[in-house]
């Protein structure tokens, strides 16, 4: 899975190369989604009894176990420098899908967080909501999906987490699997976000 940084000296990136429905690094090691074929390895029961899976599960534990364990070590890293912020970035369905049978119409981004210690200042939240806003973006907190990603850390590491969900309609035609007109926007508006949110906190 390639790591390395962004386009700011202080954006560090890792980005996860394999569809969820093959390993999802969003679950947990005993999901209770699990039973229903939503957990670290996907899989579908069929009609005649048989069942579907879209990979070995024993290899989709071991990608798991090798993301959580690269994370782990670079937001360790990135602890004992000064403040950090995990944004856990991706997208949700404008459809129906396994995980979301019953979708939103009218959210294009939902921010999620989590109350611990992984919880941004409300300033921060403030300030990336108010960004999406002004833009013009139909903003929710933690509906349809809430909380943001966490790691086991060590004793002393300490982070804020925030999730950042794009709904796929505001930048792709998903049925075509292509981005639309609007796509170069729309990372832009995230840019923007980064590098407002690299600026000094009071």
């Amino acid at each position: 899975m390639p790591a390395g940084k962004g386009p700011h000296p202080n954006i560090h990136s890792i980005v996860f190369p394999w569809c969820r429905l093959y390993c999802d690094v969003e679950r947990l090691i005993h999901d209770p989604l699990a039973a229903q074929g939503l957990g670290v390895s996907y899989f579908r029961r069929m009609p005649d009894g048989t069942v579907r899976s879209w990979g070995d599960p024993n290899d989709a534990y071991r990608l798991y176990v090798d993301y959580h364990a690269r994370v782990t070590r670079q937001l360790i890293d990135l602890c004992s420098s000064g403040r950090v912020l995990l944004i856990d970035c991706h997208s949700f369905s404008a459809q129906a899908t396994l995980l979301c049978p019953h979708p939103t119409t009218d959210v294009d981004i939902c921010i999620g967080f989590n109350d611990d210690t992984t919880r941004p200042s409300d300033a921060v939240l403030e300030a990336i909501r108010d960004h999406f806003t002004s833009r013009r973006y139909h903003v929710s907190l933690n509906t349809p999906f809430a909380c943001s990603k966490t790691f086991d850390m060590p004793d002393g590491n300490r982070y804020h987490s925030v999730m950042i969900e794009l709904n796929k309609r505001i930048y792709m035609d998903e049925n075509a699997h292509y981005p639309h007109i609007r796509y170069p926007f729309v990372r832009r508006d995230i840019q923007a976000l980064y590098a407002k949110l690299l600026q000094p906190q009071p």
